[in-house]
């Protein structure tokens, strides 16, 4: 019998203030017939590393202790909301982002990228981009 794959990824939640001011925008911007499958509150996350479409089960069990001794030393920290656009652009937008500033985010996703190459995952090789996914049409 073949393991059970996920899509997976590591990420953070906000306060319940940023997620409150978040929604809030969203419910500002959103119509019944934008066309735009916007993020419920309960959903938004900033993901600091993408693992795969497909992960087994087993390398998720082996990195999580990894990943939770690093939130464990990681101390809160705060981040500004700066900027909204699209990737991969705005001439053909997919996916609705509001813009993320924050050195210490920056420095959590670089240590969770290191923490998973030493579990064997691939290294990210794209620059990695602090925003939170408001909307995908």
């Amino acid at each position: 019998m073949e393991e059970e794959r996920f899509r997976a990824f590591v990420a953070v939640r906000m306060s319940e203030e940023v997620e409150a001011a978040i929604a809030a925008l969203i419910d500002e911007l959103s119509s019944p017939s934008d066309g735009i499958k916007w993020t419920a509150r309960a959903n938004l996350h900033v993901t600091l590393k993408f693992l795969g479409p497909a992960v087994e089960r087993a390398r998720l069990a082996a990195l999580a202790a990894s990943l939770n001794a690093l939130a464990a030393e990681t101390a809160p920290f705060q981040l500004i909301a700066r900027g909204a656009g699209a990737f991969p652009n705005l001439g053909r937008p997919r996916a609705l982002w509001a813009g993320l500033q924050s050195a210490e985010l920056a420095a959590l996703a670089a240590r969770v990228d290191d923490v998973a190459a030493s579990a064997g995952f691939a290294r990210e090789t794209r620059r990695w981009s602090a925003h939170l996914t408001i909307g995908r049409i």
